[in-house]
């Protein structure tokens, strides 16, 4: 008897073959594109993690270009042989102003602007394959240099050396004096160093569009948690608010881009699984239409059986065995279907796609939750149906 009523709904599911095969189909083939999305999204949630947990301390950039500068039609010579002049060029895009604000803004992360300037010097006293930098940060206090460095900084004595506009700012007795009057301590490093390390206050005073190349603002965050990409265009928001003139802020980082794309993608995963969901929307409205269209058949069916003692529990029971099968049978396809998908290999911002077990419990737990909302309706229509009145029909 136990084993009757457990396959009365295989009987009927295959008496009724053909009207479910469309909704099979519709199911199989939802249950496949969803198994994918589930397992994309997981893997690009996996990788973020990873990727969040191993570069928690990393710096980001973010580079500037001036869009009403030509650096191609700009003239080094020419602007080299004019006189140094303060300020000739206003609005530092990452001045003090620009950093308070976004400090103010409640951001966890620590900022460094630097600047590197790399001087056309054709003198004696470097080789050919060296060259002589000069960096300005805003962490640095006082001016560093090596003795060779300074050397090369005073050699002023023909027009093959440094381009004073480059380099507007004296050294003597160990004090390096600004065009704006300020002095600086000098520190003196190890010879055989090319490079000056310079306040960027020493800077902004002659800051000039043609230094952009080499201008960034490093960004690490200040806390055990990394920073996000919201985070990071939160700063390039507040950058472009607070820039008086025309500049285009852009992540620097390899690393942040690459970011960038994963989160793109991992929003992309959220919402194909959105339009997974409006499918099966659509697919379980169709469901109970075609379980609605089945009771209407089986009316007499039903009431001959409700006469023989079988109960509308019982017969609620069947229908939800039915639904049942349909769903299982077409999950269990469906998650097939997107296994071979993705063992053909589909990648999304270079993230692999596996297949996850997880995934797959996930889509039987929908399965079955699915069979329960079909046989809502339906069991309501079976409570509130006249038995007599279908039998007095006969």
């Amino acid at each position: 008897m136990n084993w009757y009523v457990f396959a009365r709904p295989f009987n009927k599911v295959k008496r009724d073959r053909k009207i479910y095969a469309v909704v099979f189909i519709q199911l199989v083939v939802a249950f496949g594109i969803l198994s994918v999305f589930l397992s994309l999204l997981l893997d690009i949630a996996e990788n973020k993690r990873q990727m969040m947990q191993e570069s928690r301390h990393k710096n980001y950039q973010i580079t500037v270009q001036a869009s009403d500068f030509e650096y191609e039609k700009f003239d080094l010579i020419h602007w080299g042989s004019q006189p140094a002049t303060l300020h000739e060029y206003d609005g530092f895009p990452f001045s003090d102003k620009a950093l308070n604000q976004i400090y103010n803004a409640g951001i966890q992360c620590e900022l460094e602007v630097r600047v590197d300037v790399e001087l056309l010097y054709l003198g004696d006293l470097i080789e050919e394959n060296q060259s002589l930098h000069l960096y300005y940060s805003s962490k640095t206090e006082k001016v560093s240099l090596s003795k060779k460095a300074e050397e090369i900084l005073l050699d002023i004595s023909s027009e093959n050396t440094i381009n004073s506009r480059d380099f507007p700012h004296t050294i003597s007795n160990g004090v390096l004096l600004g065009i704006d009057g300020k002095e600086y301590p000098v520190e003196y490093a190890k010879d055989g160093e090319f490079a000056v390390y310079m306040p960027i206050s020493l800077y902004e005073s002659i800051y000039h569009p043609k230094d952009l190349k080499g201008t960034v603002l490093n960004i690490k965050s200040n806390t055990e948690k990394m920073l996000t990409t919201e985070t990071l265009n939160q700063v390039l928001f507040l950058l472009r608010e607070n820039c008086e003139k025309n500049y285009q802020f852009m992540l620097g980082s390899d690393f942040a881009r690459f970011l960038v794309r994963v989160e793109e993608a991992e929003r992309e995963a959220i919402v194909l699984i959105f339009v997974s969901c409006i499918i099966f929307l659509i697919v379980l409205i169709g469901m109970v239409g075609i379980f609605i269209m089945i009771l209407k058949r089986r009316e007499k069916e039903i009431a001959i059986c409700c006469a023989l003692g079988q109960t509308k529990r019982q017969v609620c029971y069947e229908i939800f065995g039915e639904v049942f099968i349909l769903n299982i049978s077409s999950c269990f396809l469906g998650v097939l279907f997107g296994g071979l998908l993705i063992k053909n290999g589909i990648s999304v911002a270079t993230v692999e796609v596996t297949f996850h077990a997880f995934s797959c419990i996930s889509l039987f737990l929908v399965a079955f939750l699915l069979s329960i909302v079909v046989v809502i309706p339906i069991k309501m229509l079976i409570e509130k149906a006249s038995l007599i009145q279908i039998l007095s029909s006969l």
